[in-house]
């Protein structure tokens, strides 16, 4: 990346580091909040979320994905073809299908 900083990485505590930084191209910060003292939260204003509550909520959500998936059960061809069968009359007859 191309900055005017001789490091990649720094306690940022001049004004002038941060105007510095505004006027260039640079996108994004990380921000190691135990290296430092952090933003304090004005009311009203969410908090900011840690990498652990980050990843807590990632693996809740994906457990409540898992838990909603739905097994199929798998059957052997004789099943399968017979379920065809099946269909195939209902389609014939014009009945209402019922593929279950």
């Amino acid at each position: 990346m191309d900055h005017p900083f001789w490091r990649g990485a720094f306690q940022l505590d001049s004004q002038k580091d941060l105007q510095t930084i505004l006027a260039t191209s640079i996108k994004e910060v990380w921000i190691d909040n135990a290296k430092g003292l952090d933003v304090s939260v004005e009311a009203g204003e969410p908090e900011a979320v840690t990498e652990n509550a980050a990843a807590a909520e990632v693996e809740a959500t994906l457990a409540r994905a898992d838990a909603s998936v739905k097994v199929v059960e798998r059957v052997n061809i004789a099943q399968e073809a017979a379920r065809a069968v099946k269909i195939c009359r209902q389609i014939q007859t014009g009945c209402h299908l019922d593929v279950s």
